[in-house]
């Protein structure tokens, strides 16, 4: 509860080499490309693009200086977010810039 969960389709038997994000425990998954393209009259949509936007920064700032508790804790432990995943949001054209930044933030 209170984080979003992104998994890779062949995971979730989806199109493969995708990522999906579900916010509502993994009942359902939206494309990633697309959770994070909302209609700008879509309110609830802009503010769970936010929510995910503002969770990758925490990720971003607790893996900061390569703390490995954090990193395993994130990527490991509770799968909050693989290194495949990561790369995935990193070459994916499809996604706007904005996101590939962050996804090149964890990586880096």
């Amino acid at each position: 509860r209170g984080v979003y969960v992104t998994e890779r389709g062949q995971n979730i038997d989806k199109k493969p080499n995708e990522t999906y994000v579900s916010c509502d425990q993994m009942k359902s998954w939206i494309p990633l490309v697309e959770f994070v393209q909302p209609d700008e009259s879509d309110t609830e949509g802009m503010e769970r693009c936010l929510f995910l936007r503002t969770q990758l920064d925490l990720f971003i700032s607790l893996c900061h200086g390569r703390n490995e508790e954090c990193i395993r804790l994130i990527t490991k432990d509770l799968s909050y977010l693989t290194w495949e995943e990561a790369y995935l949001g990193l070459s994916s054209e499809s996604l706007p810039h904005s996101f590939r930044a962050k996804y090149c933030e964890i990586v880096i």
